[in-house]
C-alpha cells in the first residue's frame, strides 16, 4: 500500500476511534460506575485501533486461486518473446452482447484494470488487476468451470505473475469457446470461436 494512502487511512482510523470513544463516553452514566466502565472500554478501543493500524502497515497478500508473486512480468519481461497469452472465463453478454466478468462487464474486446485505491493496477500490495490463468492445466485446476464462456486473452501493460496465473493491467480477447457445445455466443467484435477448449489452448501455445 502506498505511503500517502497509509497516512490518510491512519489519520481516519485515529479520528474514528476518538469519535467513538467520545460518543460512548457521553452515553455512560456520570458517576463512579460510568468511570469504571469507561476504563476497560477505552483500552479495548485502543487495542482495536492498534490492530487496525498494524494491518494497514503490512502488504496485503493476494489470496484466492493464485499465490506468491514471483516477478512483475511487465517490468521484468518473461523469457519467451512474443505476445503473452492466458486463459480466463466470462458470463455471456445479455442485452449488449458484451462479455461479463465475475465483478465487471467488459466494454468490448479489450479491458483495462482500474483500482479504486487510485494506484496503477495491478499492484502487489493490492488485489486489483485482470485475473487469468497461465495455461489449460492451471485453468482445469481452478474454480471457475461454471462460467459459460472460456477464452484466450492477450495481456499487456503491467502484469504480475503468480504460480498459476497473472494479474494484468490490460487484456484483449483473442479467442473464445463455449463451455457447453452449441452454446450461443454473440459478441460485438470478431474473434475466432472454437468448439474445443483443448484445440483453442493448443492454437495459442497454452496446452501443457
Amino acid at each position: 500500500m502506498k505511503m500517502p494512502i497509509r497516512i490518510a487511512l491512519t489519520i481516519l482510523t485515529i479520528i474514528g476511534m476518538l469519535a467513538l470513544v467520545t460518543q460512548i463516553g457521553e452515553l455512560l452514566p456520570d458517576n463512579a460506575f460510568g468511570q469504571i466502565i469507561s476504563i476497560p472500554f477505552s483500552m479495548f478501543i485502543g487495542l482495536l485501533g492498534g490492530s487496525i493500524l498494524s494491518q494497514l502497515s503490512k502488504p496485503v497478500p493476494f489470496a484466492g486461486w493464485v499465490s506468491k508473486c514471483r516477478r512483475m512480468v511487465g517490468i521484468h519481461p518473461p523469457k519467451k518473446a512474443g505476445p503473452l497469452y492466458a486463459v480466463r472465463g466470462w458470463y455471456s453478454g445479455y442485452s449488449d452482447n458484451n462479455l461479463k466478468g465475475i465483478h465487471k462487464s467488459w466494454p468490448g474486446q479489450q479491458m483495462e484494470a482500474r483500482c479504486f485505491m487510485l494506484h496503477r493496477a495491478p499492484d502487489w500490495d493490492c488485489r486489483c488487476g485482470i485475473n487469468c490463468y497461465k495455461d489449460a492445466r492451471s485453468w482445469n485446476d481452478g474454480d471457475y468451470h461454471d462460467l459459460p464462456i472460456w477464452g484466450i486473452v492477450e495481456l499487456s501493460g503491467r502484469v504480475i505473475e503468480h504460480e498459476r496465473g497473472y494479474r494484468a493491467e490490460k487484456a484483449k480477447v483473442v479467442a473464445v469457446c463455449p463451455r457447453i457445445p452449441d452454446y450461443p455466443i454473440q459478441l460485438e467484435f470478431d474473434v475466432p470461436i472454437f468448439t474445443s477448449f483443448e484445440h483453442m489452448c493448443q492454437e495459442y501455445g497454452l496446452l501443457t
